[in-house]
């Protein structure tokens, strides 16, 4: 739905960021409780335990802890934003500018060569870039099905 009124005032716009993943509506369900009732706990007739709250899980942020693990392994390559909706993705540029391919980064990095250049040369001044696929195919697999479709701008 459209933001109304002073909403449109404060929507974000996300032509802004390189990529977006749209999370589900079941995510946002299971990541953030409504706050209605009774610390937003059902309760089902199989419920093995009389009372639903002995066993509360007090700080656990699955979300969070998911964008943790995604700016640890990727923070030379992006920057990454969040909301209710959706994860945003923002590119930083010194990170697809060539540099020296390295061992430590080789899971996401693409081997350039230069043909101008002889093999010694070549062997000693080897280049690489970020494969952008491989690096988008890991953070959806470390968001644990909570994407619904990925944009990519």
């Amino acid at each position: 739905a459209a933001p109304h009124g002073w909403q449109a005032c404060f929507a974000h716009v996300m032509d802004d960021y390189d990529v977006v993943f749209h999370l589900t509506s079941l995510g946002n369900k299971l990541v953030f409780p409504s706050s209605k009732g009774r610390f937003a706990i059902p309760f089902y007739k199989n419920l093995k335990h009389a009372n639903p709250f002995d066993h509360l899980f007090v700080g656990l942020y699955p979300l969070e802890d998911v964008l943790n693990r995604m700016h640890l392994r990727f923070q030379h390559v992006a920057l990454f934003f969040v909301n209710h909706d959706v994860v945003a993705v923002r590119w930083k540029p010194t990170a697809f500018l060539p540099s020296r391919f390295r061992v430590l980064h080789a899971t996401h990095q693409l081997a350039l060569s230069d043909n101008l250049l002889s093999n010694a040369e070549q062997q000693e001044t080897v280049r690489g870039i970020p494969q952008v696929l491989t690096v988008l195919q890991e953070m959806k697999a470390m968001l644990h099905g909570l994407v619904d479709r990925v944009e990519l701008k």
